[in-house]
C-alpha cells in the first residue's frame, strides 16, 4: 500500500473517531503515565492526540519510532503534536521551574486554543490537560 493511500485511510479513520487531546507537562513523571493512558484510550476506539513541548518531542523521536502520522492502536488511533515553548533550543532557563512554568503558561494560552481549533472540525474533541502547570495553560480553551 502506498504511503499516500495509507495517509488518506488514516485520515478518514481519524475523522470517524471521538478525539481526546492530551497535554502533558514535560517531566518524565508526567509524560510516561500519559503515554500509557493515551495507548489505553486509543485501544478503546478513540483518536488520541498527545501534545507536549517540542523539546520533549525531539527526545521522543530519538528514543522511539514516532511519526507525525496517526498510528492504529486497537480500535483507535494515536498521534503526536508538539508545540514550541518560545525559547531557544539550548535555553538554560528550562532548568528553572520558577521561570519555565510561567513561560509555558504564556505560550500555552496562545498555542493550545489554536491547536484545538484545528481539531474542532473533526468531531468531538475533549481537552485533557495534565497536572497544574498545564491546567493554567488551558484557560481560554473550550
Amino acid at each position: 500500500m502506498s504511503s499516500t493511500l495509507r495517509k488518506k485511510m488514516g485520515s478518514q479513520r481519524c475523522e470517524a473517531l471521538s478525539h481526546v487531546f492530551l497535554v502533558s507537562f514535560l517531566g518524565q513523571g508526567h509524560v510516561n503515565p500519559l503515554l500509557r493512558l493515551r495507548k489505553l484510550l486509543a485501544s478503546k476506539g478513540l483518536l488520541v492526540t498527545f501534545s507536549t513541548p517540542e523539546t520533549v518531542g525531539k527526545q521522543m523521536r530519538k528514543a522511539s519510532n514516532i511519526t507525525d502520522e496517526p498510528t492504529p492502536v486497537g480500535d483507535g488511533m494515536i498521534r503526536f503534536e508538539f508545540f514550541e515553548d518560545g525559547w531557544g533550543e539550548d535555553d538554560s532557563r528550562r532548568g528553572d521551574l520558577d521561570a519555565y512554568v510561567p513561560q509555558l503558561e504564556r505560550v500555552g494560552k496562545e498555542v493550545l486554543p489554536r491547536m484545538l481549533k484545528v481539531h474542532e472540525d473533526t468531531g468531538s474533541t475533549y481537552f485533557l490537560p495534565h497536572q497544574q502547570p498545564i491546567h493554567s495553560m488551558g484557560f481560554g480553551c473550550g
